[in-house]
């Protein structure tokens, strides 16, 4: 399942297909910077809640080929707020030769702010190849939950060969450097659970660290679900992984948990 050693991919650098800023102003947050460009597009902006501005960008093109860069990017600023909601699934399809896809997501929040980035599942289908670097980037006392959902799907009567998921996290704080690295690769196959999903929390407040995992060891789980969670190094917050046969069902568990310890 797990294969150690495959390189960490090098970071793209074209500019941000999705690049959101988010500032902090006197009637609350505001989007201070907006660009989509395709294959994204902004499906809707709502008023500041209690978890701030939400924003909603989605993908409206036919999936994610092999050999194609996609970046997307938050910057959340001081005291800022902000619910980014991933809508509907990305499909990766085969690489044919061409090598991974890949995906850099860089998320920024400065002190005193606040960014939820809700993920939507990724459908990899037989022979896909993807590379997803996530590098969040924290100063003072910030706080940000990431979740991801990716799984397997073979077409009826389509070849079931694996498909190729590898994720490289990155947690760096603003003055002292990287505080969190880890990085995974998984191979899918029929053999394996179809849907895997994290969710990542990120600050600097051991007494909320700690609350969120005891309210997340102590919730219960739907059938067909396995779960755990665990600490990240350097008390840099914390990670849970699940897995499961129903991609609907553990879709709404994982952000069911990152609504509640928002």
């Amino acid at each position: 399942m797990f294969e150690p050693g495959r390189p960490v991919p090098q970071s793209v650098t074209h500019p941000a297909d999705l690049d959101l800023a988010f500032h902090a102003g006197p009637d609350g947050t505001w989007l201070k910077r907006r660009r989509a460009s395709y294959p994204y597009a902004l499906t809707g902006i709502y008023p500041p809640d209690r978890r701030g501005l939400t924003v909603m960008p989605q993908s409206v093109s036919g999936g994610l080929f092999g050999g194609e860069d996609l970046v997307e990017r938050a910057h959340v600023g001081p005291g800022a707020m902000a619910s980014i909601h991933d809508q509907g699934a990305r499909t990766c399809h085969a690489h044919r030769g061409r090598g991974p896809a890949r995906l850099l997501r860089v998320l920024h929040c400065e002190q005193g702010g606040h960014l939820d980035w809700y993920g939507q599942p990724s459908v990899l289908l037989p022979g896909a190849d993807i590379d997803l670097q996530t590098e969040i980037v924290v100063s003072g006392n910030a706080r940000v939950l990431c979740s991801d959902i990716f799984g397997y799907h073979v077409p009826d009567a389509g070849d079931a060969h694996p498909a190729h998921f590898h994720a490289h996290l990155m947690i760096r704080r603003e003055g002292v450097g990287i505080i969190a690295e880890n990085a995974a690769d998984v191979i899918l196959s029929p053999e394996l659970p179809d849907w895997f999903a994290t969710l990542i929390l990120v600050c600097d407040d051991p007494d909320r660290i700690s609350g969120a995992l005891s309210f997340v060891d102590a919730q219960p789980t739907p059938d067909g679900v396995l779960l755990g969670a665990d600490l990240l190094p350097g008390g840099a917050g914390l990670v849970v992984m699940a897995t499961s046969d129903h991609a609907g069902i553990l879709t709404a568990h994982i952000h069911g948990l990152q609504t509640a310890i928002t």
